[in-house]
């Protein structure tokens, strides 16, 4: 594996930091969390690698990024389940003292919320600010029978998270006697600060959860794949994804879900010398307006979302409606501007749309970095459906 690749393995922690802010439903039991084999605790030289190499790149790859903030009515976290809003990340810093690694990340974004609280319920996308910061240590193994290197971020200590709400939260009576109440302009003021302190305690509390288990990192020598996954997955073991593998090595391979009124931001995806190709397909729900950007075009109609205001005319570089059961691939020839997708929902029900898109650079084909043993034929099997 050159340098270039051994840098991508420690640097997708988007991914996982898109997984901090899902909610597992009361009737899924937790994951069982086992030990990690730490084989590279006894090379104190190739940890010190690790984390020379986190600390000098790892911010460049996250910062200005969208990182995916998973459905909180979904009732499983990263892989195939659906990412229900995104974290614009603004602020990252790493840091490292003797054995420890401390990266803090943070930023604007947005997320899907569904709940009560005391007597009054959620169901909007809630427009946040978020600051994490996480202390632990990076180890590495390598599963020789798979050809998988394997990467852990396993915090030493509490994740430190701290959540507060962009503008109102969009809090609505839920029950005779909120409604009776709020009709009262004092009452209206004082549940927007309970709304608010809930938020804040209860958002910085579920970061926490989300995180304190730590993440995988994977690379896939037989392939070049490179992806991430919050938690500690055994050695050897490869997230799933919506898109099977084939021959393409893709650069974001997600599914979403999203709302009427809601919005999606991905990438954004550094490509020269070859077009950028996303595959879309609609897997349930009316319609998705699907648009390719430059990045700075991107962030202004993001921070328009944010903040409630009008959004600004743009230039697409590409541009499709995509109806339910159509899977429609979007290609921009090569751009000096980084790219980004943006996608929202058609029509004017209230049930979701869920769609799942992967995005690779052409001819960016599948090239193993050692010897692997034949492929044995298996058979074919469905798409993955999406998560409920």
């Amino acid at each position: 594996m050159n340098g270039t690749r051994w840098i991508g393995v420690l640097c997708p922690m988007s991914l996982v930091l898109g997984c901090a802010s899902a909610t597992p439903t009361p009737e899924t039991p937790e994951p069982e969390v086992r030990p990690i084999v730490r084989s590279a605790v006894e090379d104190s030289n190739l940890r010190a690698l690790l984390r020379d190499v986190a600390e000098a790149q790892l911010c460049g790859s996250l910062e200005g990024g969208f990182s995916g903030l998973p459905d909180s009515e979904s009732d499983s976290v990263g892989g195939t389940a659906p990412a229900g809003g995104r974290l614009w990340i603004r602020e990252c810093g790493v840091t490292s003292e003797g054995d420890q690694l401390t990266v803090t990340v943070g930023g604007p974004g947005w997320a899907w919320l569904s709940q009560g609280k005391s007597g009054f319920a959620v169901r909007d996308y809630l427009r946040l600010s978020a600051l994490m910061t996480l202390t632990g240590e990076l180890d590495l193994a390598y599963a020789r029978d798979k050809r998988v290197v394997s990467v852990w971020f396993s915090p030493r200590g509490e994740v430190q998270s701290k959540v507060a709400p962009i503008g109102d939260i969009p809090v609505v009576p839920e029950n005779v006697l909120t409604r009776f109440l709020n009709a009262f302009k004092s009452v209206r003021s004082y549940t927007q600060e309970e709304a608010q302190e809930a938020v804040i305690q209860d958002g910085a509390a579920l970061f926490t959860k989300a995180l304190e288990n730590g993440f995988t990192l994977t690379a896939n020598l037989c392939n070049g794949q490179i992806d991430s996954m919050v938690g500690a997955l055994e050695n050897g073991v490869i997230p799933e994804r919506p898109f099977p593998s084939d021959d393409v090595v893709w650069l974001s391979n997600e599914r979403v879900r999203l709302r009427k009124g809601g919005l999606d931001a991905a990438g954004p995806w550094r490509v020269k010398g070859a077009p950028l190709r996303i595959d879309v397909q609609l897997e349930k729900g009316p319609g998705i307006e699907v648009r390719v950007v430059c990045q700075e075009s991107a962030e202004q109609v993001v921070d328009a979302y944010l903040h409630h205001r009008d959004e600004p005319t743009l230039t697409a570089h590409a541009y499709a409606t995509v109806r339910e059961g159509q899977q429609t691939p979007l290609t921009v020839a090569n751009q000096e501007c980084p790219l980004v997708m943006l996608v929202r929902p058609q029509g004017d029900g209230e049930d979701p749309v869920t769609y799942r898109f992967r995005a690779y650079q052409v001819g960016a084909a599948a090239t193993p970095l050692v010897r692997c043993p034949a492929p044995t034929p298996a058979a074919s099997s469905p798409a993955s459906s999406p998560s409920e």
